[in-house]
């Protein structure tokens, strides 16, 4: 099930008629509801990771618990360690075992161990990453562990979250469950708006990208430069508005549900430098990856000045790359993220540094626009094949800068729509940069309100394709 499905029409609507206004405003029934209506929500998107995460879940919830009582000591860091390790192999079964399977048979040019295809659940990493989280937290004291099963539960199965991220830490999600919540027009309100604005640069920018992509690249291997340079920036607007529209779905439904998430993006496209742009990308796993990876190597490795910084930050961006899986592409992306931070390094900065303004002036849109090309080229790593192939595309794109474009591909009514709709979903965001959603317009007049949403409901319309289609990032 998708938030873009019909399907999913009926139980949020049923959901939030439930809780607003059938049922008493009690903490416990609203819970009830949430967690109900989550379970209904995965099992009905994939029934076996419903079961997997239950059983996890639960596992988690006993042994985290009993980890708390221990004694500080050996045993306590033993238990720790044991339960980190346990969560990552999970992970590693179902995500890596199969490329890092192949990737051996391939490296000994063997096929003795073929294991087939291996099930991947719905959600395993954000879902990971929260259960590892929890464990270091609760190891560090900086949360108690959770004593109500059924908060717990509710927690890790959130629907609006399940999917998309972001991936939040247990001790800023469950306190918005101790009391009960009370309808908000504002909020509400806000939260239909950001949902809106999520719709259309999924179903409508996103899904236009997507198909102006894969028509620039029906022949890759005699194309231009300028058209592979093209092809590069619609898969870049592609992966963008697909993950961010589908995070500002689940945004507004939860909100609607008067419970806030994390905003996982900031309009990255909008920095002006790589630190500012991480700060602004899937925030939810940077703030993860700061705390739980970077920040521990750097202090480690304090004495190391420069040379340490540069190690946690690489080491960082190293789990990026395996965030998305074990394929080479994935690892390149993760490197090169990394190496992009050295000029920043050798400054004597680090993963917190982002200088600079992108507020006004020419020097601010050019690094802008340098930054945003650099971004779209290398996430051409981010994809299903070989590190390699992307490379000879990369390759080409350079060598091949001085031959003619061809325009078919480019020019006409239809893909002036496409450029017309991107060119309105960056304007749109462009002129609300500074609030915590692109269609968060509540400031200005009503005229001009209504203007807006006008414009993006007929644009989804007239312009929407395969609604109810997948999300890239389900199965990371």
């Amino acid at each position: 099930m998708s938030f873009t499905s019909l399907s999913f029409i009926p139980l949020i609507i049923a959901v939030m008629l439930l809780q607003w206004v059938v049922l008493p405003k009690r903490a416990f029934f609203q819970n009830v509801l949430i967690l109900v209506s989550s379970l209904a929500f995965v099992a009905l998107s994939d029934w076996k990771a419903a079961i997997l995460i239950a059983l996890s879940g639960a596992i988690n919830f006993v042994l985290v618990s009993k980890m708390h009582t221990l004694a500080e000591g050996t045993v306590k860091k033993w238990f720790f360690y044991f339960g980190c390790i346990l969560n990552v192999a999970l992970l590693s079964y179902f995500k890596y075992l199969h490329d890092l399977v192949a990737g051996l048979q391939s490296l000994f040019s063997t096929d003795t161990f073929n294991l087939g295809k291996i099930y991947l659940p719905l959600g395993i990493s954000f879902f990971t990453f929260q259960l590892i989280g929890y464990w270091i937290d609760v190891y560090n004291e900086e949360t108690e562990p959770e004593k109500d099963l059924f908060v717990f539960f509710t927690y890790l199965f959130y629907f609006p979250k399940f999917v998309s991220g972001p991936i939040e830490r247990l001790q800023n999600f469950t306190p918005q469950l101790k009391s009960a919540r009370q309808f908000n027009i504002p909020q509400v309100t806000d939260g239909m708006r950001q949902f809106l604005w999520g719709f259309f640069k999924k179903t409508v920018v996103s899904a236009h990208c997507l198909l102006f992509y894969k028509s620039l690249y029906a022949s890759p291997d005699s194309m231009s430069g300028t058209n592979l340079l093209l092809a590069a920036v619609m898969n870049g607007i592609y992966v963008y508005t697909d993950f961010s529209g589908y995070s500002d779905m689940a945004c507004g439904i939860s909100k609607g549900l008067g419970i806030r998430i994390t905003n996982n993006f900031a309009f990255p496209f909008f920095a002006t430098n790589i630190g500012e742009f991480w700060k602004r990308w899937h925030i939810s796993l940077t703030t993860w990856i700061m705390t739980y990876v970077y920040t521990p190597i750097a202090f480690i490795l304090r004495r190391q000045k420069k040379m340490g910084t540069f190690i946690a930050i690489f080491s960082a961006f190293i789990i990026v790359g395996i965030w998305h899986g074990l394929k080479s592409g994935y690892l390149v992306y993760g490197c090169l993220q990394a190496l992009f931070f050295l000029p920043l390094v050798l400054k004597g900065g680090n993963m917190n540094t982002s200088a600079g303004s992108n507020t006004s002036g020419i020097v601010s849109f050019l690094r802008m626009l340098a930054l945003f090309l650099l971004v779209c080229i290398t996430a051409l790593f981010v994809r299903e094949i070989p590190a390699s192939q992307t490379l000879k595309e990369i390759s080409a794109l350079l060598t091949r800068a001085t031959q003619a474009p061809d325009l078919s591909g480019v020019l006409g009514v239809t893909n002036a729509i496409c450029w017309a709709l991107i060119a309105s979903c960056f304007a749109v965001e462009w002129i609300n940069r500074k609030q915590d959603h692109g269609l968060n317009i509540q400031r200005l007049t009503a005229p001009v309100r209504w203007s807006f949403y006008i414009f993006v409901i007929l644009a989804i319309f007239f312009f929407s394709e395969f609604p109810g289609g997948g999300f890239i990032y389900a199965q990371f």
